[in-house]
């Protein structure tokens, strides 16, 4: 039987309101993971296990983790991502456990995507206490470790991008002052939710935010050179790249992770909003596919010649005047002639390539 998403979201609020977590060092012969279960937690760390033996051929072998550990940053920073939007957006998520991930000077999101990691291969990664560890952390280093050696002995290749994964967010995690317990929550939430997220999927969200903030940056460079010609701009700024509609249905379907940032999510709102800003100005005409008013769009400026991000928002009659604060520098301008209409399309465009450029960094890590 399926479970439905509603239930899943419950599981995931449940599971950072209850206190159950797995720890950090691996048992030996982790269980495979299944769809509608929690890691146990294991008395002397790390993520428990259980069941039968390990055949012959069936273990992880050091090149596939050293290959894990290099290319999962990317489905650890979604993931992060993510907590970061609820973090913003929602009142009940700036508990002082997010505080610590996302409210300081270098948060979590910087850490997992700069923090070096050392691969250990003679033996355990030992943490700020002197004990032998799978994976540790130094706070003062700002850098962790991972022991290639202990986890060769433990994994098998069916979990250990799971556990490899879940082990690094709990390292990361404590760069920025978790304690142990709360670092457990989030490597236990962490598999929870890639359990949920196939790899392949992960990266086509991120393929699909690059290629389609990128083609809606060709359609807006398009408009700009069409400006004079109504029909045809209007035709060009008001089609949504089909790469572009893909990223946002993939990303629909995905759970707990998103590819951007809250701050990198607010530079999106404002690509989207000022280029239908100039759709409103300019696309007022019967043959338009998108017959706005003018009128309606003069009456946002009313005795103004800009808007912020938000003060647009709040005149919008299907956008909240909480989405958020205005990104840094970023204005609509009012538009009265050709020359201004051009030079917001080139900036709507500028924004949508920034957007690509977002992703194109988490495609680095991937």
């Amino acid at each position: 039987m399926k479970i439905s998403q509603f239930v899943l979201n419950a599981v995931a609020v449940a599971w950072f309101s209850t206190g159950c977590h797995p720890s950090r060092t691996l048992p030996l012969n982790p269980q495979a993971p299944r769809a509608a279960s929690l890691p146990q937690a294991a008395p002397d760390g790390g993520v428990s296990g259980g069941g039968g033996e390990i055949q012959a051929g069936d273990r992880v072998s050091r090149a596939e983790l050293i290959s894990i550990i290099d290319h999962g940053r990317a489905a650890i920073l979604m993931y992060f991502n993510y907590q970061n939007i609820l973090f913003h957006m929602l009142p009940e998520y700036r508990e002082p456990l997010r505080v610590k991930l996302y409210g300081g000077e270098r948060t979590i999101l910087d850490i997992v995507a700069h923090a070096p990691i050392d691969k250990e291969t003679k033996g355990a990664c030992v943490d700020e206490g002197g004990q032998e560890r799978d994976g540790s952390a130094s706070v003062q280093k700002q850098r962790v470790c991972i022991s290639l050696v202990r986890l060769e002995n433990k994994l098998t290749t069916d979990v250990a991008r799971l556990y490899t994964l879940g082990l690094l967010a709990h390292e990361f995690s404590h760069l920025v002052g978790t304690s142990e317990e709360e670092a457990d929550g989030q490597q236990g939430f962490f598999q929870e939710v890639m359990r949920h997220n196939s790899e392949s999927q992960l990266t086509g969200i991120i393929d699909d935010a690059f290629y389609g903030y990128g083609a809606a940056a060709h359609d807006l460079d398009e408009a700009v050179r069409l400006a004079q010609d109504e029909e045809a701009f209007c035709k060009r700024i008001g089609t949504t790249p089909e790469r572009l509609v893909a990223y946002h249905a993939v990303k629909a379907r995905a759970f707990w992770v998103d590819p951007l940032s809250y701050e990198q999510l607010r530079w999106a709102d404002a690509a989207e909003q000022k280029t239908r800003a100039a759709a409103m100005y300019a696309c007022s005409g019967s043959k338009s596919p998108i017959p706005e008013e003018r009128a309606k769009y003069e009456s946002r400026f009313g005795s103004s010649e800009t808007l912020t991000l938000p003060q647009w928002e709040k005149s919008h009659p299907w956008l909240s005047a909480e989405r958020g604060p205005n990104p840094e520098g970023f204005l609509i301008r009012r538009i009265r002639n050709l020359e201004d209409l051009r030079r917001e399309v080139s900036e709507a465009r500028e924004l949508h390539s920034k957007i690509a450029g977002f992703a194109e960094q988490i495609m680095g890590l991937n």
